[in-house]
């Protein structure tokens, strides 16, 4: 499914309810009204209090004992989001929740990434299937041995059986003994993620030494000007770098993002010789 979020920055009111009792919700919501008068900065209070009384009064006039569904709140202004009661069950998501400020990033998650990740946790001989992003999860069954995964994955457990831990198959990207969250799981990903684009980084900035392929490299000063000629093939950068970000997506290079996994990786090198970014060109400058 897809949701509409506010943009980042925004401030309101979150509350997911799924066939939730109205009298329970209301509750919470007077009581953080009660709290949110406490609130120092008056202009923060006013949009707090005001949005918080905006929904109460909103959810008093509807005509049902249970609540379901999500309501974004910002400005006075109410978004309600219908979810399907299916789509709650087969990922299970929390029944109810409560925010001051929008999660943006959570709402992203759970509702409009459907990029999914795959893993396989072990208990002993017994494996399941599990699927996933950073905020939901669901098992999809068993599996009798790693070579029925059609898709790259995590083996996890504490308890995994020796026949299992002998087992490798190319699809496998790290096999972890030890009990972990979904949310460390998902951490493995990005972990094993970033470090492949710490390679592409590595290989590169060996082009430097290349008589030939050295050519082909951009530096700081002169990437933003290739990027609006079209003129960027790849663009190594870091996060923070959001200008030339923008101007990457706008391009059609193809653009990597590169985050610090440890202290002394090749991202720190990429910041502090490089002002954190590096493009190849499509063709040498001589």
């Amino acid at each position: 499914m897809k949701l509409e979020t506010y943009e980042e920055g925004q401030e309101g009111v979150t509350v997911m309810a799924f066939n939730k009792e109205k009298s329970g919700v209301m509750e919470s919501l007077q009581a953080r009204v009660k709290k949110c008068k406490d609130i120092q900065d008056p202009q923060r209070r006013r949009r707090a209090v005001g949005n918080l009384q905006t929904l109460v009064k909103h959810l008093n006039e509807l005509e049902t004992e249970n609540l379901h569904g999500l309501w974004l709140v910002t400005n006075n202004q109410i978004d309600f989001q219908q979810v399907p009661s299916q789509y709650v069950e087969d990922w299970g998501i929390k029944n109810y929740a409560l925010w001051s400020e929008i999660p943006r990033a959570y709402l992203e998650d759970v509702f409009n990434n459907d990029q999914t990740r795959h893993a396989v946790f072990c208990e002993k001989n017994k494996m399941t299937h599990q699927e996933g992003t950073m905020h939901k999860s669901r098992n999809l069954g068993t599996i009798v041995d790693f070579s029925k995964m059609e898709t790259s994955f995590v083996a996890y457990g504490k308890n995994m059986s020796p026949k299992i831990t002998i087992t490798m198959t190319p699809k496998m990207m790290a096999m972890i003994p030890q009990n972990m969250s979904w949310q460390e799981v998902m951490g493995e990903f990005e972990k094993r993620e970033k470090m492949e684009i710490h390679g592409k980084v590595a290989k590169v900035l060996e082009k430097i030494h290349h008589p030939k392929e050295c050519n082909l490299l951009l530096y700081s000063k002169d990437i933003p000007t290739a990027l609006e000629e079209y003129a960027v093939k790849e663009l190594f950068v870091m996060r923070k770098e959001v200008d030339v970000i923008r101007l990457a997506q706008a391009s059609n290079c193809k653009l990597w993002i590169v985050d610090p996994v440890e202290a002394g990786d090749v991202s720190e090198k990429l910041e502090k010789d490089f002002s954190g970014m590096i493009g190849v060109r499509y063709f040498a400058v001589v």
